[in-house]
């Protein structure tokens, strides 16, 4: 099973142009479903090879796809974190988390309206209507 917005233990699959397809260490290889998440080139360690485990960050792109990066996010799934607002635009705030994505805190997440370059305390964690990773700074 493959866990968003935690560090998952992984195995490499497939080498294709855009990078390394990279699958769960318990999955079964002959399935139809089989769920691959894509380490893209930028991340790829030179040394890895087919079936090679790998530690990797799972989260989701701007796209929705489940990605992995070899990055250390600032935040992870279920913990805080002190981030910084990058940009604040109609849908809330967008903090910078180390990684090519950033993490949105929605208006209704922001104990106090968050202002960009300005610092803020944050909770990260999987939004269950979306599915995607989000922050909440109301924290008490």
């Amino acid at each position: 099973m493959i866990n968003i917005g935690e560090y998952n233990v992984l195995v490499a699959y497939q080498k294709i142009d855009a990078g390394m397809l990279l699958i769960a260490t318990d999955a079964d290889i002959d399935s139809e479903e089989l769920e691959k998440i894509l380490l893209p080139n930028a991340y790829l360690p030179s040394d890895l090879s087919l079936e090679d485990p790998i530690e990797v960050f799972v989260y989701l792109d701007s796209e929705d796809r489940i990605i992995a990066t070899n990055l250390i996010p600032k935040v992870t799934l279920g913990n805080f974190s002190y981030l910084t607002v990058k940009e604040v635009n109609s849908v809330g705030a967008f903090l910078d988390m180390g990684l090519a994505k950033d993490l949105l805190v929605p208006y209704r997440q922001q104990a106090t309206e968050m202002l960009e370059g300005k610092s803020y305390l944050v909770h990260m964690y999987l939004d269950e209507t979306t599915n995607r990773l989000i922050a909440s700074s109301k924290i008490n």
